[in-house]
């Protein structure tokens, strides 16, 4: 009986002590039970990118209304190699921001405009341009993949009022 008692009071203080040294479950409780505490964790890998080695910042040529371009590269990690491209901007204004000079946007042969009514500010959140097209999908994201041209032109009635115009624009891309 002694060497009984002695066997279960050595049995628990190895599984109570060494419930985090090996893989015991937990110490049982008065009722019988003991548990596993298992921690999980993964992540989700980066779904979409882009990339240019292009500066952000883009002068126009208000002066005689040339076209510019954005050049960028585009992965996405998913099965179909389609991404989605969202381009959009609020209208491109003076400081009085009454001002404005449209812009026609090109992208893959689909087109749109910013003006006074269609911008990223106006009520039905209005996209320039929402264009479909192939992206790489190999592993290695970055910059992989062909280069992907965004045109950019403002369209000059030779009676703009003279001053310094700005605006910002969004490049988004989803992967499809």
């Amino acid at each position: 009986m002694m060497k009984a008692s002695v066997a279960a009071v050595m049995l628990t203080a190895l599984v109570t002590t060494g419930a985090a040294a090996n893989n015991w479950s937990s110490a049982p409780r008065e009722d019988g039970q003991t548990q596993f505490w298992v921690e999980l964790n993964g992540s989700v890998p980066q779904r979409c990118q882009m990339y240019t080695t292009q500066d952000k910042t883009i002068g126009l040529d208000l002066a005689n209304g040339g076209e510019k371009s954005f050049t960028f590269k585009a992965w996405c990690n998913n099965d179909s190699s389609k991404g989605q491209l969202v381009v959009g901007a609020n209208p491109l204004t003076n400081a009085n921001k009454k001002d404005i000079i449209p812009l026609d946007l090109e992208f893959n042969g689909d087109t749109g405009t910013i003006d006074a009514n269609n911008h990223a500010g106006s009520d039905e959140n209005y996209h320039a341009i929402t264009s479909s097209f192939t992206v790489d999908n190999s592993t290695e994201s970055g910059n992989a993949g062909q280069d992907n041209v965004l045109k950019i032109k403002p369209v000059l009635n030779g009676w703009e009022k003279a001053g310094e115009y700005k605006t910002s624009m969004y490049v988004s891309l989803y992967p499809m």
